[in-house]
């Protein structure tokens, strides 16, 4: 099993990254191959709207996201990690799930495996955990396309500093069972 991490953090060093690095290492503690992918390495537009991807199969643009739909396609479980600015997710990982559409066919079927399963973890400076529930449905509803199988949610919040996350050893350890549910859980759909 593959559980790739995806980063939508400019942060390479901060609450996020650490969180989906955390919850990484339960999924290799439950034997996947993992991957950690930073999306500020990778120059990618945000999506254009213009249908290529579905007259003509595939995205348009050639930019960096073309190497990350292949880390999507090469694994069997996601994790994605995004702070939450201005009440949602990072610009960076919504224009990541927007991207994403190119991975859909004309008939809204998946060009990917059925039955993914994803996590997402979530940083963030309110303290109140569930302050912003709401970013939870786009990724429900980006995921649902793909048969997506939810494995869980990790919040953190009350984070002031960039490794804040680091003295929560509650939500580390959340993050870690997380890991290793998303790794041992079996898909609902047979790919």
């Amino acid at each position: 099993m593959k559980v790739t991490g995806f980063v939508g953090s400019p942060r390479k060093n901060g609450n996020t990254a650490a969180l989906v690095f955390k919850t990484l290492e339960g999924a290799e503690k439950a034997g996947a191959e993992t991957e950690l992918i930073y999306l500020c390495d990778y120059d990618f537009k945000d999506c254009q709207g213009c249908m290529n991807c579905k007259v003509n199969d595939s995205c348009r643009l050639e930019d960096g996201m073309q190497e990350l739909y292949g880390k999507i396609r090469d694994s069997d479980a996601i994790v994605f990690g995004t702070p939450v600015y201005f009440s949602h997710m990072s610009g960076l990982m919504k224009s990541f799930i927007d991207r994403m559409y190119a991975l859909i066919d004309k008939e809204y079927n998946s060009r990917i495996d059925a039955g993914m399963k994803y996590a997402v973890v979530m940083t963030q400076g309110n303290p109140d955990r569930a302050a912003f529930k709401d970013i939870t449905k786009t990724f429900d509803f980006a995921m649902h396309f793909f048969k997506g199988v939810n494995s869980g949610w990790v919040v953190a919040g009350g984070l002031a500093k960039p490794k804040d996350v680091l003295e929560h050893e509650d939500i580390l350890d959340e993050a870690f069972e997380t890991g290793i549910k998303l790794a041992g859980q079996r898909a609902l759909y047979e790919k």
